[in-house]
């Protein structure tokens, strides 16, 4: 007797130890699906926002060239759904598509995708301005990061300067600042500094009433 009602605990503990056991472990792989699940939308999410989107530079770029989407539908041969998708930032572009954009309103790619502030676009009144801020911007990165040049304090166009002289003095013969030794170097930005501070003297005199070159 002892040992049958020991024989059906035995059993009926096994029974429910297997079933504590298959408990634990659907909660256990109902938590990964779920983890997996989380990740994912994570993930998606963060692709959702990284996509390119270009609706704000279109419109910009509409607005300071007197343009409107017929312009644009007409100079690109994008057709007015997938345009329209473009300027409310709904879809992004393909790369002929962007391509074409930023031939047709004369612009950079790096501008279109929001990789550079410079428009760029030759047509526009402010564009030697610009370009002198944006060449002063690479002329600096130039020799500060490549070759390890400080470029003297001053305003854009003194920094533009420094960078001309440079090509006429060293790049147009294949030589650079780091053909130079430290003493050589320090006499060479001396004496842009000066020319510079020259040019800068002249440029004021010539816009004073009472100058004449004659």
């Amino acid at each position: 007797m002892v040992t049958t009602l020991a024989k059906i605990i035995d059993f009926h503990w096994n029974k429910v130890a297997k079933i504590v056991i298959m408990f634990y472990f659907t909660v256990f792989i109902i938590r990964i699906i779920a983890l997996s699940v989380n990740e994912r939308g994570m993930f998606m999410g963060n692709n959702k926002e990284s996509k390119t989107v270009i609706g704000d530079k279109l419109q910009h770029l509409l607005k300071i060239n007197g343009f409107n989407t017929a312009s644009l539908i007409e100079g690109t041969n994008i057709d007015e759904s997938t345009l329209q998708d473009y300027l409310n930032n709904v879809k992004s572009p393909t790369l002929e598509d962007i391509v074409q954009l930023a031939k047709f309103l004369n612009t950079s790619l790096d501008y279109m995708i929001g990789t550079s502030d410079f428009i760029l676009d030759s047509w526009d009144y402010d564009f030697l301005e610009e370009f002198l801020q944006f060449s002063s911007k690479k002329i600096r990165e130039h020799f500060e990061d490549r070759q390890n040049i400080k470029v003297p304090d001053g305003d854009e166009l003194d920094t533009v300067l420094f960078g001309l002289l440079t090509y006429i003095t060293l790049s147009r013969s294949g030589r650079s600042f780091e053909d130079l030794s430290d003493d050589e170097i320090s006499i060479k930005k001396e004496s842009f500094t000066e020319i510079i501070s020259i040019f800068n003297s002249c440029i004021i005199m010539s816009n004073q009433d009472c100058f004449d070159i004659k």
